[in-house]
């Protein structure tokens, strides 16, 4: 008498499909960042990512000082805003996007998470080094296909405690806003670091890691560039090369179902 085989069926996984972007800095031309938002976007729908994520504060561009900040950040209720999002309605993935945001009295640097024009929430940055903004206060986790990811910008790597903050509440991906484009000299002390704080970072919460960075070269600043993806054990996945715009991608899967089967 022959046993009955019991098929055993495991579940797979959940996975999204990400991108960072390494791009050019545009400061004070809402039209002309909106045009590279929106060539990232098609690209991306065109690839069928699930979540792509563009440099700090790409849209208004950025400024340390509040002078600066103050005439180029955007009131996200204003009719400004509404008009730039409606540009977004077509596309399906999520974008990661910073921002210098207004709040009454307050400026926040900002990333808003936009689906199909839709704004579904917003970090704001905690840990800053520039006088111009107030800091963020929270640590919201968002989720696509299952599978629930976090943001932090910029100068909050150096800081394990905000992407531990969002591992707590079940963020297996963590966006990385950069930019990077600093005095020369600064620039080529913290080269090489950059990569190595995210991969800190990535390690401690077994994360993944995804980062969006400028390049730039001018009289006064270079940015080279820390455009990567970097699995939860801290090893880079896939780089955009220093100094030239550029776009990577890859499928993250979720560690932690894989861990209970």
């Amino acid at each position: 008498m022959e046993a009955d085989l019991i098929t055993l069926s495991i579940p797979k996984p959940p996975t999204i499909s990400v991108a960072g972007c390494q791009m050019a800095p545009i400061l004070g031309d809402l039209d002309a960042s909106l045009i590279e938002v929106k060539r990232a976007l098609s690209w991306a729908q065109a690839e069928a990512l699930d979540v792509i994520c563009l440099p700090e504060c790409f849209l208004t561009g950025y400024c340390r000082t509040p002078e600066e900040a103050s005439v180029h950040s955007i009131d996200l209720d204003s009719g400004l805003f509404s008009r730039l999002m409606s540009e977004l309605r077509q596309f399906d993935p999520v974008v990661i996007l910073g921002l210098m945001e207004r709040s009454g009295s307050e400026l926040f640097n900002s990333a808003v998470i936009v689906e199909r024009g839709r704004v579904l929430g917003l970090y704001r940055k905690q840990h800053l080094i520039e006088s111009a903004f107030s800091p963020g206060r929270e640590s919201p986790v968002f989720e696509r296909n299952g599978m629930k990811y976090g943001v932090n910008i910029c100068s909050d790597a150096n800081f394990p405690e905000a992407a531990t903050a969002l591992a707590a509440r079940g963020a297996e991906a963590i966006f990385y806003p950069l930019n990077n484009s600093l005095p020369h000299a600064v620039a080529r002390k913290w080269r090489t670091r950059h990569v190595e704080i995210l991969s800190a970072r990535a390690r401690e919460c077994s994360a993944w890691v995804i980062s969006a960075d400028v390049v730039e070269r001018s009289s006064t600043t270079t940015g080279y560039g820390c455009t990567a993806i970097l699995d939860p054990h801290g090893r880079v996945v896939e780089r955009c090369p220093e100094l030239t715009t550029g776009r990577i991608r890859a499928v993250l899967a979720s560690e932690r179902l894989r861990e209970t089967v």
